[in-house]
C-alpha cells in the first residue's frame, strides 16, 4: 500500500521537503498524529421553558473522536462520538423548567476530545443554552371566613385525668368565601385530623372532604368523629384552589381555633 502525502505518494518528496501538511496510509491519517475539531457548540442560543430537543453542531477533521456531557437540564447522547462527517449536528434534550418561579437556566454541554483528537487552538470545550425562566407565581387575596359549633357536648371521655371527644361528636362548621380567581374555582374543608378519621354530610362522590365551586358562595356541612376515635381537640379549615397554575391566594388556608371539650 502506497504511504501519501495528500494525494501524491511519498515517494514523489525530496529530502529536506517542508510545507508537508498531512500524510496518509491508504485513508488513514499518519502524519500529522492528532485531528482537530474545530467548532463544537448549540445552534440556538436560547429555548423555552418547555424544553425538548435542540441542535448542537460539531465540525472538525473526519475520525475525530469525543465525548459530550450535559449539565443545568442538559442531556447528551452517550459514549463515544466520532466524526464521519462534517459538520455534524446532535440532539442535546433540555428539560423542563416550567414549576412556578423556576429560575432561568444556563444548559451547558462541555465537549471532550478523545484519543488523539484536540480541540483547536481558541475553541472552548463548554458552550451554553439560556432556558427561560418558568412561570411567576400570581398573589391575590380572597375573603374567607370560617366558624363551627358542636353537636353533642357531652360526647366525651376521661383518659388519664384529660377530657377527649369520642364517638357521636360532631360538629357544625359554617364557610363563605368571595373574591376567587382563577379558571375553575373551588373552596374545599379540612379537619385538623386525617380525613379518612372524620365523616362529613353533602359529599361529593369520592371525595373525604367536601368542596364548593364558584367564585364565591357559602354553606354549613357536619363533621361527625368516627366510631372508637378519641380527640383531644378539633379544629376546621377553609381552602381555595383552581386549574390556574401558579395562582396563590394569601389568605388560603383560614381557619377556626381548636375546639376542646
Amino acid at each position: 500500500m502506497p504511504t501519501n502525502i495528500g494525494s501524491e505518494t511519498l515517494s514523489a518528496l525530496k529530502i529536506g521537503e517542508s510545507a508537508v501538511s498531512k500524510a496518509y496510509v491508504g485513508t488513514s491519517q499518519i502524519f500529522p498524529n492528532n485531528t482537530e475539531i474545530t467548532a463544537a457548540a448549540f445552534d440556538d442560543a436560547n429555548i423555552a421553558d418547555t424544553g425538548g430537543n435542540t441542535p448542537y453542531t460539531v465540525s472538525g477533521e473526519i475520525g475525530s473522536t469525543f465525548t459530550l456531557t450535559g449539565s443545568s437540564g442538559a442531556t447528551t447522547p452517550s459514549g463515544t462520538q466520532i466524526i464521519s462527517v462534517s459538520p455534524t449536528t446532535y440532539q442535546i434534550s433540555i428539560g423542563s423548567n416550567t414549576n412556578c418561579d423556576d429560575p432561568q437556566r444556563n444548559s451547558q454541554v462541555i465537549i471532550a476530545p478523545q484519543g488523539d483528537s484536540v480541540l483547536a487552538s481558541g475553541l472552548s470545550n463548554t458552550d451554553t443554552i439560556i432556558q427561560a425562566a418558568g412561570p411567576a407565581t400570581t398573589n391575590y387575596t380572597s375573603t374567607l371566613s370560617i366558624s363551627a359549633t358542636s353537636n353533642c357536648l357531652s360526647c366525651t371521655v376521661t383518659i388519664g385525668n384529660v377530657l377527649y371527644w369520642t364517638t357521636g361528636a360532631s360538629w357544625d362548621v359554617t364557610v363563605s368565601w368571595s373574591g376567587l380567581q382563577g379558571y375553575a374555582p373551588i373552596a374545599y374543608l379540612r379537619a385538623s385530623i386525617p380525613d379518612w378519621d372524620v365523616t362529613w354530610s353533602n359529599l361529593g362522590t369520592g371525595s373525604l372532604a367536601p368542596s364548593f365551586s364558584g367564585a364565591s358562595g357559602s354553606q354549613t356541612t357536619t363533621c361527625s368523629l368516627n366510631a372508637g376515635l378519641t380527640e383531644a381537640s378539633m379544629g376546621f379549615s377553609i381552602y381555595t384552589a383552581s386549574s390556574t397554575s401558579c395562582l396563590t391566594d394569601t389568605n388560603s388556608p383560614t381557619s377556626t381555633a381548636l375546639i376542646y371539650p
